[in-house]
């Protein structure tokens, strides 16, 4: 992190007034294995991030099914565990959660820059809190439209979900246009609503990456005055405007993205209660069930065409996948046995996984 910092202080400090091509070929080759490092323990970070969302989805999907299940049954259906779990699982996908890693790093940020100049210290911890600031700020603006949209989505889509289970009822009593119009004007009036929390937030956001830049070009000039006045290196105001960047950009995605930190701390706060709570309760075993087995003795089968008997088997049995029949010793049997097939029919192969034929003799 603090690789092309102190790269570029060193740059313009040592290597450019010595003149040493030595000193800048093993900076360079110094710099360039320390960004592969960083690069390398930001793909392992990312992959394990996204791998702890999956074994979280994998390790309670089954019983958190479960228990909206049950709750359904009590007449309490009850989805919102399944939802905060995939919220949960999605927050270790997105950025923010990175960059909330990157936080505890700041205060090096600062520390580092103190020690080039204090007053560019004191410079980049105001420029944190005007950027914590602005980034509430979007949070508040926003929150009352994401509030007031979810009402007219949510019974917009539960009428559009019903009419498509009661197509053929709506139809019938000719009420699919009005039964339409409602759910459109709901869908659209959360649209609307929507689109006004958009403009909102994109207004913000574009206020707040002017704030920042402004900050930015603030910590040059003053770094300029310094360097004009020789308290300061040329490359240290490099150094500083480059640690003013790395320190400000978690800054920046976190308050760019406080309303997802909310809903995901939200959504884990209702979670992890109710896991402790299944994680008391004993696992719920498995019922044994038997392999499938079907015999039958005294077949008699009379054909209701001609009304007479075609075939008879003294004991039928049939196992999964290969059911077999053992017909009666009488001749006239044996020799009907093939016709009683087509009256006996068993589920097709692609819906049972049964094949029948008859048992070889």
């Amino acid at each position: 992190m603090l690789a092309m910092p102190l790269y570029s202080l060193q740059v313009f400090t040592r290597a450019i007034p010595s003149g040493n091509y030595d000193t800048l070929v093993m900076l360079t080759l110094i710099v360039v294995m320390a960004l592969s490092l960083s690069a390398a323990l930001e793909i392992v970070r990312s992959r394990v991030l996204a791998r702890a969302g999956n074994a979280l989805e994998v390790a309670w999907r089954r019983r958190l099914t479960a228990d909206a299940l049950d709750s359904a049954g009590r007449g309490r259906a009850d989805m919102s565990a399944l939802s905060d779990l995939m919220e949960v699982k999605g927050a270790f996908g997105r950025p923010t959660l990175p960059a909330l890693m990157d936080l505890p790093w700041t205060p090096l940020y600062i520390l580092g820059i103190y020690v080039i100049h204090p007053m560019l210290a004191f410079l980049l911890v105001v420029s944190i809190v005007i950027m914590t600031i602005m980034g509430f700020i979007a949070h508040v603006a926003v929150r009352d439209f994401a509030e007031e949209g979810k009402l007219p989505a949510s019974r917009g889509q539960r009428l559009f979900d019903a009419l498509l289970a009661n197509c053929g009822t709506v139809r019938g009593l000719r009420m699919g246009g009005t039964a339409l119009d409602n759910a459109t004007r709901d869908l659209l009036t959360s649209s609307a609503i929507q689109g006004r929390a958009q403009e909102r937030s994109a207004a913000i956001a574009a206020v707040t990456k002017w704030v920042r830049m402004v900050l930015q070009v603030a910590v040059t000039g003053v770094g300029a005055w310094l360097v004009i006045e020789q308290h300061l290196s040329f490359g240290g105001m490099i150094a500083t405007s480059m640690l003013l960047g790395r320190g400000l950009a978690p800054i920046e995605q976190t308050a760019g993205a406080w309303g997802a930190i909310v809903r995901s701390a939200q959504a884990a706060r209702r979670l992890v209660p109710l896991l402790k709570r299944l994680s008391r309760e004993p696992a719920r075993p498995a019922i044994p069930v038997e392999a499938e087995r079907l015999t039958v003795e005294n077949l008699l089968f009379i054909s209701p065409a001609t009304r007479s008997r075609s075939c008879a088997a003294s004991r039928w049995r049939s196992i999964p996948a290969r059911p077999s029949a053992s017909p009666a010793p009488t001749a006239p049997a044996s020799r009907s046995w093939p016709a009683c097939w087509p009256a006996w029919r068993c589920p097709p192969p692609a819906r049972s996984g049964w094949a029948v034929w008859p048992s070889p003799r």
